[in-house]
């Protein structure tokens, strides 16, 4: 840092503290004299508006920008990992070893072994030996011989297919590439680990796991999330970043909202006080000012006020208030898709899809990553070939907003200019600022270049292009990413009020189920329709599995418990038989790994006795079989691993 100090203190103290930190860009200043232990809390979120410089702090906390002055101080000896909101660049390798990387000494040290053994087979001697069974029992301490299938079920478990493991990096969209990014950082479990934005490119299955994995996290999580429901089931404590500078509050982030609501209020009863005892002191200092008998009273009373300080109130942000124009009245069908296929060349995404959009419908899609989702948005907005039929309704202004939408921004325009180019004419100005105005946009704001908009304002900007066209039926994709959660709130109550139909795709559950009306869930291509908000979907499918799982009522004969015996065997027997080749091939796997495990136990010893090392053929002979070993245990440990999976999706379903 130029200004600022990035000091390393002894680990003992475990203590990680920012102090005075202070950033501008330009004149403007960002944020000043920013001080608070990180580590007060093992989950943090840092929240605040767009734009309050959270991901800056982030930044510095990282190393990866300078600060104007103040100090962040770490433990010497603590690993620190980040997360950036956006990539700048990425390595070109397959997608695997770049994951693997974040355990990069583990590496080393597998290369050193390789050299080590080389070097042993040349000479054996005992220097040589002590080292390399000092390097090697470091790397099975380290989990060295799991690295590769941690790995794998950490992208797994993010979405990533076996067959895209070893597709290079830069064959990935950019949503991809931030998967594989995390799970580099999730797989190299470090001390401190900086998270920004952590969730926008996951779909809901990915979140889901990927909350389970944090809130069991053992090191320091310090994030940056607009995901409300993601930051309740994660963190337990909440830095707000604003005006008032940087509060601190225990807890999730719905306790956060309450108890900065009592605050408030605790805050405004005791500036009323505060104002009704400063009325009262100078209503006696006017009354009294020139009685002789009474001017040490004033006197007491003067110095009493220039010693009070006054109560600062939270200074509440503005909120965004904007409502959508209303829209033409379409009629109830507005959009239809019949006999619709699409296939992206051997992948078969949908076949002969019926598919209707009714008025009044606010509906979400919601699937894993790869199910379709944003290809059928694209169907309906017309903007990918497809075979079948698309019928667009008479009087039906449809607007998309695409997951990149701001990529289709002119970055060169001001953002007064962008806003306004190829809006219809029945839009003036006066209209168009007062639309920007709604999303925050000051008049002084409105003459900067997009360019140096951060990614929520320019969400912002996009969706303040849609609104003023006034559609009557709106395919959303991700809109709410980058949106801080002020805007994201705002942009709730608007879709809740919009009077339009709406069809969204979202990761983030907390919105679905304040907008949404119906739930569409997308299972290999076939469509099924639920009535109700997402929580309500949830509880319907978990009670169906209930149900599902559910003992059937015991019998009223004599006979019942003889049934239920007889009942049960057979539903033993029936899962034996259907799971019988899996259960096979576990077993099979599982004996094949623990004999590999002993025969390299068996190597070891014969490499850990001085009189091998008098034969260097033996030597030779020892260390390729160990190699060879080592690798076939990785391959059965894979397949072990896949097989048990298989195995446990199989029982489930007799659950």
């Amino acid at each position: 840092m130029r200004h600022s100090e990035l000091n390393l203190v002894s680990k003992d103290r475990q203590m990680i503290q920012v102090s005075g930190l202070t950033k501008y860009f330009g004149p403007q200043k960002l944020f000043e004299d920013v001080t608070w232990q990180i580590d007060r809390f093992q989950r943090t979120a840092l929240v605040g508006h767009n734009g309050a410089g959270k991901s800056t702090i982030l930044k510095i906390i990282a190393g990866e920008l300078d600060a104007d002055g103040g100090s962040v101080m770490i433990p010497k000896n603590m690993t620190l990992g980040y997360l950036p909101q956006e990539i700048t660049s990425m390595d070109t390798k397959p997608a695997i070893d770049l994951v693997l990387s974040g355990k990069q000494y583990l590496l080393d040290i597998e290369a050193e072994l390789e050299v080590l053994q080389a070097q042993v087979e040349a000479s054996p001697t005992p220097e040589l030996i002590a080292q390399f069974g000092e390097k090697q029992h470091i790397f099975e301490t380290e989990g060295g011989y799991r690295l590769r299938a941690e790995a794998q079920s950490i992208m797994a478990s993010l979405g990533f297919r076996n067959d895209e493991l070893h597709k290079l990096t830069t064959e990935f969209s950019g949503g991809w590439q931030m998967r594989i990014l995390l799970a580099r950082l999730l797989l190299s479990k470090p001390d401190l680990l900086l998270l920004d934005e952590p969730t926008n490119h996951l779909d809901i299955e990915s979140l889901a796991w990927l909350e389970s994995f944090l809130a069991g996290y053992p090191g320091i999580l310090l994030i940056v999330s607009h995901d409300r429901a993601f930051l309740n089931h994660v963190i337990d404590g909440v830095c707000s970043l604003d005006e008032n500078g940087l509060l601190q509050f225990p807890g999730n982030y719905d306790h956060y909202l309450e108890m900065r609501e009592a605050l408030e209020e605790q805050l405004e009863k005791t500036a009323e006080a505060q104002r009704h005892e400063i009325a009262e002191k100078q209503a006696f200092i006017e009354k009294f000012r020139y009685k002789a008998t009474k001017a040490k009273q004033v006197q007491s009373r003067v110095k009493q006020l220039e010693k009070m300080e006054s109560v600062q109130l939270l200074q509440n942000r503005k909120k965004i208030r904007f409502h959508f124009p209303q829209p033409e009245r379409p009629p109830q069908v507005l959009l239809e898709l019949r006999n619709v296929s699409k296939s992206y060349g051997d992948n078969v995404v949908y076949r002969n899809l019926d598919f209707r959009i009714y008025r009044g419908d606010k509906l979400a899609l919601v699937a894993p990553n790869g199910a379709g989702k944003s290809t059928l948005i694209k169907i309906l907005a017309n903007i990918i070939p497809f075979e079948g039929e698309r019928l667009l309704a008479d009087r039906v202004h449809l607007a998309h907003f695409a997951q990149h939408q701001v990529d289709a921004l002119d970055f060169s325009k001001t953002l007064l200019e962008e806003a306004g180019a190829d809006l219809p004419n029945t839009i003036t100005m006066t209209m168009l600022r007062a639309a920007l105005g709604a999303f925050l946009f000051t008049n002084e704001d409105v003459d900067k270049p997009v360019s140096v908009l951060s990614g929520g304002e320019k969400n912002k900007l996009a969706l303040a292009k849609i609104l003023l066209r006034a559609p009557n039926l709106l395919l959303l994709d991700e809109p709410t990413n980058h949106l801080d959660l002020d805007s994201r709130e705002a942009l709730e109550r608007a879709l809740m009020d919009y009077p339009g139909t709406i069809v969204v795709i979202s990761h983030d559950r907390w919105f679905i189920d304040k907008v949404c009306n119906k739930i569409a869930s997308i299972d290999h291509g076939r469509i099924d329709i639920f009535e109700g908000t997402y929580s309500e979907h949830e509880a319907f499918m978990a009670a169906q599995a209930a149900e599902t799982q559910a003992a059937q009522p015991e019998p009223e004969n004599p006979n019942a418990k003889k049934q239920k015996r007889i009942e049960a065997a057979q539903q033993r027997d029936a899962i034996r038989k259907a799971t019988k080749h899996l259960s096979e091939r576990v077993k099979k796997l599982e004996a094949e790994t623990g004999a590999l495990e002993d025969a390299i136990k068996q190597v070891d010893a014969q490499l850990a006795d001085p009189e091998t090392y008098k034969d260097s053929g033996k030597i030779r002979e020892l260390t390729t079989r160990k190699s060879e070993l080592e690798t076939q245990l990785e391959t059965a440990f894979e397949a072990w691993m896949t097989a048990q999976a298989e195995l446990d999706e199989a029982m489930s379903q007799f659950e």
